[in-house]
């Protein structure tokens, strides 16, 4: 396996040198046999780009030199922390070792603020893995975490979306912080549909 990819590692190191040195070289010659002056206002034309180049680089790091330090705001001290989610998303197969720990560490070491945390494992798994009832013992043990299977999903960002649209929809914030419930076929109306 790692042979294949060392042939396209050197096919891609030559397929940059043939387009961006040897191509460029060849047809500066070509035009430099025709017509002279075309190496004098290529060569002034790319040390100009290189000093604006040079130039623009200056300009933002001096910027970042001449920034001023953060000052916190007056409305930011000493608020409430509110409820906080944490999200963690996972493909079991892969995360079968790391999974647990990762779940007992923020249930069992983080500072909760006065209104509490909720820990959403969203994941994603072919088939049924042995760590699936442990998960539900830890679920039964700590009530902040929630499990959710993304079923159907074929990646982890999905599985964060998931896990996002579960967060968002809780029925204790706000109605104007409450997104649109989203489309979504009932169990009936698939049915149906086939």
């Amino acid at each position: 396996m790692g042979t294949p990819r060392k042939h396209l590692e050197w096919r891609k190191i030559g397929e940059f040198f043939l387009l961006f040195l040897v191509l460029p070289t060849m047809v500066f010659h070509l035009l430099s046999l025709r017509w002279p002056v075309v190496l004098t206002i290529g060569y002034y034309f790319i040390v100009t780009i290189f000093v604006i180049q040079a130039a623009l680089s200056y300009v933002q790091s001096a910027g970042a030199l001449l920034r001023k330090p953060f000052r916190e705001l007056p409305t930011a001290r000493h608020q409430p922390i509110p409820k906080t989610t944490f999200i963690v998303c996972a493909y079991l197969p892969n995360e079968i070792e790391v999974i647990e720990a990762t779940l007992l560490n923020i249930l069992e070491k983080i500072t909760r603020p006065a209104d509490g945390i909720e820990v959403i494992l969203s994941y994603n798994t072919p088939h049924m893995e042995g760590i699936e009832p442990r998960l539900k013992e830890l679920a039964y043990q700590w009530p902040e975490l929630i499990l959710a299977n993304a079923y159907g999903s074929r990646s982890k960002s999905e599985n964060l979306n998931y896990a996002l649209d579960i967060a968002l929809r809780r029925d204790d914030r706000p109605p104007g912080c409450r997104p649109p419930a989203p489309a979504r076929l009932s169990a009936a109306g698939v049915a149906m549909a086939r």
